[in-house]
């Protein structure tokens, strides 16, 4: 009784996470030995005389309960800066006091311009739950300091309180994400290249398996340094004593478990192989609902299957997905 009351509370939990991951901006949300890792995506921060910014925020929660920010702030400018280790983000909040933050390290990857002809600056900064609640209660303005260089210093007015309600949103969807159980981070990586406009991350193939078929399934990250932009890409390789032939366009058809249908078209010719490109809101998606069907519309037949509850299927992409994105370049 107690192993089945056990394993009905894991349920129960997972579905809630699940859930709780489809309804907030979450990037990652695992955990590595002991430390739990959650973040969310980037999301734009207005302010005046830059062209484009944008937020993000990671928590790292530890055993003892506590837990550390990471911040993260990409600038969009026309001049090119590398933010060496040690320079400091000041925030200005009310009454003159204010809150210091010290740059993690320079950003080593190798980027021209953007598409748009601006440079995209990337800053990162560890801050302590005492700095987080400052952070929140309204931040004025802040001075990034960007080198050593008397001048090395951009000012952001934030006169509308924008900083602090971003963080406050950011800061909520990690806190409360913290306190569901998060999966451990499974796999390892086939694949990490880093080249010349992109960045290309293969998960080493996991097998799944549905009522009919077995599935080797491997997802590929591909970010792009010219736009800031990423993909994922998914492939499966279908189990079976028959060949059939997937032409190119072939629709391939997902039942979710709230009985919607996802379809996408086979990107290319193949025998009992398919190959996708969701977007990532897809494939976020088609792992937190989760998959109970498959079709494949075959010139040789139909190839159907099921996956009964929470499927392999769906935990081998979620799985992969979390691997992936922790070790994406954003």
């Amino acid at each position: 009784m107690h192993f089945f009351m056990k394993r009905w509370i894991l349920l129960a939990a997972s579905v809630l996470l699940a859930a709780h991951l489809a309804a907030q901006p979450l990037r990652t949300c695992y955990r590595s030995g002991d430390i739990s890792h959650i973040s969310t995506e980037y999301e734009a921060l207005p302010c005046a005389g830059i062209p484009a910014a944008r937020l993000r925020l990671e928590r790292a929660g530890f055993p003892d309960g506590s837990a550390l920010y990471v911040l993260y702030l990409k600038l969009e400018q026309e001049t090119k800066l590398t933010a060496p280790k040690g320079v400091k983000l000041t925030a200005h909040l009310p009454g003159g006091k204010f809150v210091r933050l010290e740059q993690m390290g320079q950003d080593v990857a190798l980027r021209g311009t953007l598409e748009n002809g601006l440079y995209l600056n990337r800053f990162k900064y560890p801050v302590s739950e005492e700095d987080m609640a400052l952070l929140r209660s309204g931040v004025g303005s802040v001075e990034i300091v960007t080198g050593w260089g008397p001048d090395d210093v951009i000012t952001l007015p934030f006169p509308d309180n924008a900083f602090s309600e971003l963080v406050e949103r950011l800061s909520a969807a990690v806190d409360l994400a913290a306190k569901f159980p998060a999966p451990a981070l499974e796999g390892g990586l086939a694949g990490y290249a880093d080249n010349a406009h992109t960045v290309m991350i293969t998960a080493e193939a996991r097998v799944a398996r549905g009522d009919r078929y077995l599935y080797n399934i491997i997802l590929s990250y591909l970010y792009y340094k010219n736009t800031d932009d990423e993909d994922v890409d998914l492939a499966f390789m279908i189990g079976m004593k028959d060949t059939h032939t997937i032409p190119q366009d072939t629709p391939i058809r997902f039942t979710l478990r709230d009985g919607s249908v996802m379809e996408f078209p086979q990107t290319r010719d193949d025998d009992n192989f398919v190959y996708l490109y969701p977007t990532l809101e897809e494939l976020r998606r088609m792992a937190s609902v989760g998959i109970t069907g498959l079709s494949i519309d075959t010139e040789s037949g139909l190839i159907e299957d099921s996956f009964p509850g929470y499927s392999d299927f769906s935990a081998v992409l979620a799985a992969q997905l979390q691997l992936l994105l922790s070790a994406s370049p954003l």
